[in-house]
């Protein structure tokens, strides 16, 4: 039996900038989970997150036991699109859809200078004239997994990076799962991970610090962790500081 642990984040963020030796402290961002400052530095966070591989292993799963040619893939919390993105240039025709607005629109920036320079326009889905590219650009939306209603199933659903377990509840989980299910197409598959609940119970999540070098200094983020084994749940706590060398 597969037991999941569910994941509460709580993102404190302080931006810190170093003026000649003066420190400046900036807004609280407490509550604002994946909010704009945490989407700004979501792909500076994770760089060193192999998605590319990710991606292929999502494609070995799907020739493996797919029963039908897949070719329509809805990537539920799919962040900055580092999932959808990839999986798009190999030819799926991705939707990928976050409750954060402004995730989504990091993820559709990064799409625009994708497919702009790829000579393909990403707002009506076609391949513009002249350009030898066979794929086409993802669609992302805002939208809540246990919400969703796109109207349309597809060959494919995702929930990667452990977007499952940001379902506290087990009423969020199912209507999390009832939505994948009326976006499936009977016998087409369902990937997903999830922190897995004796594993972390055993082995204990611990402080992190995690430290980023920028451009013109560095990003660090500091990650705290409370378990509460009477709920099934974790909550983590990140505090972020971005450091600036630059003088003006």
């Amino acid at each position: 039996m597969i037991e999941q642990l569910f994941v509460l984040v709580d993102f404190h963020h302080s931006s810190l900038s170093i003026d000649h030796g003066n420190i400046k402290k900036g807004p609280d961002m407490k509550n604002q989970v994946f909010g704009k400052e945490y989407a700004g530095q979501y792909d500076l966070l994770y760089e060193d997150k192999d998605y590319e591989v990710e991606c292929g292993l999502i494609e070995e799963i799907l020739r493996r036991y797919a029963n039908t040619p897949v070719k329509s893939v809805l990537d539920i919390g799919c962040g900055t699109g580092n999932h959808a993105l990839p999986l798009a240039k190999r030819g799926y025709h991705v939707t990928g859809i976050d409750c954060s607005p402004e995730m989504i629109s990091q993820a559709r920036a990064k799409a625009q200078a994708i497919y702009t320079s790829d000579r393909i326009n990403p707002v009506f889905r076609e391949v513009a004239p002249g350009s030898s590219s066979d794929h086409f650009p993802p669609v992302f939306l805002e939208a809540d997994a246990r919400t969703l209603s796109l109207g349309r199933t597809f060959d494919a659903v995702l929930m990667m990076f452990a977007v499952l377990g940001y379902q506290l509840t087990n009423n969020d989980v199912l209507s999390a799962l009832r939505a994948v299910r009326d976006h499936l197409k009977e016998e087409c598959l369902f990937i997903f991970d999830i922190w897995y609940g004796p594993a972390v119970l055993a082995i204990r999540p611990c402080d992190k610090i995690k430290v980023i070098q920028t451009g013109d200094g560095q990003l660090i983020r500091a990650a705290s962790s409370e378990l509460d084994i009477r709920r099934h749940c974790c909550e983590v706590q990140f505090d972020g500081i971005v450091k600036s060398l630059k003088c003006p």
